[in-house]
């Protein structure tokens, strides 16, 4: 992955996840999108240097980096507000788009 890029695509329905239904009704219920450096145990939240994430086709402006040389500071992406929740047939598209990966043996972050 150190030359392409490539994208994680999510389709989020209200009818196929009910409870993003209570996300209208409770105002302090978000949606957030994490992304980790392994596949399993305790994580720091990290994202790839070069990635971006879009919800139904708009970018999300977020900080992806969290502050230098700090390890952990990078917090979960809120995506809530670019969610059409009030329609339960709508399918939702998050995508994650990222570059220039190079972790050691092949690994891949996890979204």
């Amino acid at each position: 992955m150190q030359h392409h890029r490539h994208t994680v695509k999510i389709p989020l329905r209200v009818s196929d996840h009910p409870i993003l239904a209570r996300v209208l009704r409770e105002p302090t219920l978000r949606v957030m999108v994490f992304c980790a450096g392994e596949g399993h145990g305790r994580q720091d939240i990290t994202f790839p240097h070069q990635s971006e994430i879009k919800v139904n086709g708009g970018e999300v402006k977020a900080n992806l980096r969290g502050l230098k040389n700090k390890p952990g500071s990078t917090r979960p992406v809120d995506i809530t507000k670019e969610l059409r929740l009030n329609l339960p047939a709508y399918s939702n598209s998050v995508e994650m788009t990222y570059a220039l990966t190079n972790k050691a043996g092949g690994e891949s972050f996890q979204v």
